[in-house]
């Protein structure tokens, strides 16, 4: 039976479909995006326990763009909020060129120009020209990868 929630003015919710359990909304709530974001993980871990499943991939970006949004909001940094979500748009759309044989993301593949690649290594080093001026970590190719590790589960 539902209940009810304390009020709080942040929130984040998702439908999710556990193995026997289809269609449940999860919500966590706080007095900010990432203690909002903490209760939602919570409850998600919880429920993952309980009826299994693998993690959905949408809520692990949602909670990801909520902690790097909150980040870049903190930063005063309004160009890696625009880099974060671009770099989540290049995940969703899996806009990588694979190893053929491991099936590990080797590039990028550029938003202005398809036939353009971006290399990573695996260390998270990007040769593109905002690499360079940037924090390397910061560049929305690197920061796509990441984004995509964590919706397939990896750390």
């Amino acid at each position: 039976m539902p209940r009810a929630l304390p009020d709080a003015p942040c929130s984040v919710n998702a439908i999710v479909d556990y193995p026997g359990k289809p269609r449940t909304q999860i919500t966590g709530r706080g007095q900010t995006g990432e203690e909002a974001v903490g209760k939602f993980d919570e409850l998600h871990t919880a429920m993952l326990a309980r009826y299994g499943g693998p993690p959905d991939p949408l809520a692990i970006l949602s909670s990801f763009l909520v902690k790097a949004l909150g980040k870049a909001q903190r930063l005063h940094d309004p160009a890696y909020a625009l880099r974060i979500m671009k770099a989540a748009q290049i995940a969703m759309m899996d806009d990588f060129e694979r190893d053929p044989e491991y099936g590990e993301i080797v590039a990028v593949i550029s938003q202005s120009d398809p036939l353009k690649m971006y290399a990573v290594d695996a260390h998270f080093q990007c040769a593109c020209q905002s690499a360079k001026k940037l924090n390397p970590a910061k560049c929305k190719h690197t920061l796509s990868i990441i984004i995509k590790h964590k919706m397939e589960g990896r750390k």
